[in-house]
């Protein structure tokens, strides 16, 4: 009898074992596993800013007509004339009149130069000087009916206004609030007049200084957390791609507002107030690793890798975290390379989901 108890034990044992193996070998083939690879981190929101510039409104003096000298989007400088208003209509008359004089003149300076007889030299240059005098007697009663408009500030001109020039600028950029975001809409008219009458005080052109921008968004209290202020920052859309410094940070009312200062010298976008945005917060390669694959150990937080070698399970302390969100976190492998830190590296395989069986099994 007892020969066969410990048969019936010896045969339950050999049992167990192979079942033991065979589970363990079917558990080590189903658990899954990742390859740590070096991947871009590109932390964003999406959501609409308000650009915020130093623009310099010209406006008539007079009323009468229009002469502009640049064209869209060409460079002025400071104190430069950008345009003339004529307040007497005889003006063509008088244009007309100091054209004609400069083209004989030009005309009887070439033929001076082909006498040869003392007498008829000085005969053309009676006739050269009494031209030039009507004609700086003309330039004078031009002047005197010409008004000159200039810039205060030297910068890019444009036509095109949007009636939010003077309220959206660099003295107001503590005051903008989330209401100025979200409900301002690009309205750009092209206001370009050429030859035309015009009034007194009348905006004719702006001048927007290309080397000095902002852009203003609003967002809640969790979201402003990833905001500091001296912190680089990317701006991304479908037409632009700018650089920017964290310049201010305030409540308004239950949100915050954040103001951005374009570093990029020139922009090259001077007709649109607002659009839609992803605000990169955070820019970084490293090593991703899932939550769903992260264990606490004690109080040291964790994966479970495989080794390479002896394909036994270790525990690894993630070190170096350079961002984290509910899904995942980051690792910033290349940091903890450099400063000799012993963490998760790269092409380690770790755990995907680790539980009570699969952690302390060897991988076959």
């Amino acid at each position: 009898m007892k020969k066969i108890k410990r048969s019936r034990i010896l045969i339950l044992g050999v049992f167990v074992y192979i079942v033991f193996q065979v589970g363990s070998l079917f558990i080590s083939k189903s658990t899954e596993t990742l390859a740590l690879e070096s991947e871009e981190l590109n932390a964003k929101i999406k959501t609409k800013g308000l650009f915020i510039r130093e623009e310099h409104i010209v406006k008539s003096t007079e009323k009468g007509v229009l002469d502009t000298i640049y064209k869209e989007g060409e460079k002025v400088k400071k104190a430069e004339d950008v345009a003339y208003v004529y307040k007497d209509d005889k003006i063509e008359k008088i244009n007309l009149q100091i054209k004609s004089l400069s083209e004989e003149i030009k005309k009887s300076k070439a033929e001076l130069e082909k006498k040869s007889n003392e007498l008829s030299k000085d005969l053309a240059k009676n006739q050269i000087k009494t031209k030039n005098e009507q004609k700086k007697i003309l330039e004078v009663e031009k002047e005197k009916i010409t008004s000159c408009l200039k810039t205060d500030i030297s910068g890019i001109i444009s036509y095109k206004f949007d009636g939010n020039e003077e309220k959206y600028n660099l003295e107001n950029l503590d005051k903008i609030t989330k209401d100025d975001i979200e409900n301002t809409s690009n309205n750009y008219e092209d206001m370009t007049k050429e030859n035309n009458n015009i009034k007194d005080e009348e905006p004719i052109a702006k001048i927007i200084n290309n080397y000095e921008s902002y852009l203003a968004i609003c967002v809640d209290k969790e979201q402003a957390k990833n905001f500091k202020l001296g912190n680089n920052i990317k701006i991304s859309s479908n037409n632009l791609q700018l650089d920017a410094k964290v310049y201010k940070i305030y409540k308004s009312e239950s949100n915050i507002v954040i103001i951005f200062k374009i570093t990029n010298q020139n922009i090259g976008i001077y007709d649109t107030r607002v659009e839609e945005f992803d605000i990169i917060y955070k820019q970084m390669e490293g090593l991703k690793i899932p939550k769903s694959s992260i264990k606490k150990v004690g109080n040291k937080k964790g994966v479970y890798s495989v080794n390479e070698q002896t394909q036994d399970i270790e525990f690894i302390e993630l070190k170096g975290i350079g961002y984290e969100n509910d899904e995942f976190v980051f690792i910033d492998y290349y940091t903890n390379n450099i400063q000799g830190i012993e963490t998760v590296s790269l092409y380690d395989e770790i755990i995907l989901k680790p539980n009570n069986i699969n952690k302390n099994i060897k991988i076959k």
